[in-house]
């Protein structure tokens, strides 16, 4: 089981998406709270916002930075960054650590990214090979969502999370 951590300071709207689609689709719940011991009996969200020394123990966990704010994180165990593609912070602290980078945005930069938007059903492109810690290689594809997203960027992290995560749902 997975536990992803979300850093930031978010957006209401764009949090609450999230959790309203982890929570629905993936049965994962969020936490807001000061002890990050992460228990992988089942799998957590974790909103962490304010703060800036950060100890977490646990295995399995994608750490997802929503904003471009420099955290001092003691982490063991980390999978797979999250980030907004220009985001230089989160890039630099998951290069330093030989951690699996997955960003997301609107660009064509972005590995995660939109090759449809506004028409009958929305397409999140996954642009390039993504190589696992477990050395599962996802290969380049197109995820066809069920409906148009009311908040793109809540959809292509979720998009993040289940290919780090490797949950096929």
């Amino acid at each position: 089981m997975y536990s992803c951590i979300f850093f930031g300071k978010h957006s209401q709207k764009v949090m609450n998406d999230i959790k309203k689609i982890c929570e629905e689709k993936l049965n994962i719940f969020f936490y807001d709270k000061k002890n990050y011991i992460i228990n992988n009996d089942y799998p957590q969200l974790i909103l962490v916002s304010g703060e800036n020394n950060i100890n977490i123990e646990g295995e399995n966990i994608i750490l997802i930075f929503t904003d471009n704010e420099n955290y001092n994180i003691n982490i063991k165990n980390c999978i797979a960054v999250i980030c907004e593609n220009e985001n230089i912070n989160a890039v630099k602290f998951a290069c330093e650590k030989n951690y699996l980078i997955i960003d997301y945005g609107m660009s064509a930069k972005s590995t995660i990214t939109f090759s449809s938007v506004g028409e009958e059903n929305d397409i999140i492109c996954l642009q390039r090979n993504i190589t696992l810690n477990d050395n599962t290689v996802i290969e380049p594809m197109d995820i066809k969502l069920n409906k148009h997203t009311k908040n793109p960027f809540a959809e292509l992290i979720f998009t993040a999370i289940k290919i780090a995560s490797k949950i096929d749902k």
